[in-house]
């Protein structure tokens, strides 16, 4: 198995080594081979990286923190930080806002007149019969 990276080569294999922190010679995590499969497998530098790091994680997960003399090695928090590379990876940069419109009376005249607006699917006295209302 083959481990290569060079920033100055833009290959998604090394976009997707960028991505999942895979650059250190010294520290090699994913040979090439596996790195490759994901990237046919899956399309995308993106879809590669989360798989890529779901393959780290459960090689880290098995491992326990260990210390001998005055080494320590914290293997939980290398997950830890796989897993926010997860989500990062997963969100693509892209960050859900909440709405909450109206609040104000102007705003939800506004919106209730937007013939563009899609309507409710519910609203208020939909089942209300106006001839139930002129039996005496």
């Amino acid at each position: 198995m083959t481990w290569t990276y060079d920033a100055a080569v833009r290959t998604d294999l090394n976009r997707t080594r960028e991505a999942i922190g895979d650059t250190d010679s010294s520290d090699e995590q994913l040979p090439n081979e596996v790195i490759s499969e994901k990237l046919t497998d899956l399309g995308s530098v993106n879809s590669a990286s989360i798989a890529c790091i779901k393959l780290l994680m459960a090689k880290y997960v098995r491992l326990v923190s260990q210390t001998t003399g005055p080494i320590s090695v914290q293997h939980s928090l290398r997950l830890a930080a796989y897993k926010e590379m997860m989500a990062m990876l997963k969100s693509d940069g892209q960050f859900a806002a909440g709405f909450c419109g109206g609040i104000s009376v102007s705003d939800k005249e506004a919106r209730e007149a937007d013939t563009d607006t899609v309507q409710p699917s519910f609203t208020r006295g939909m089942f209300d019969n106006p001839a139930a209302g002129a039996i005496s």
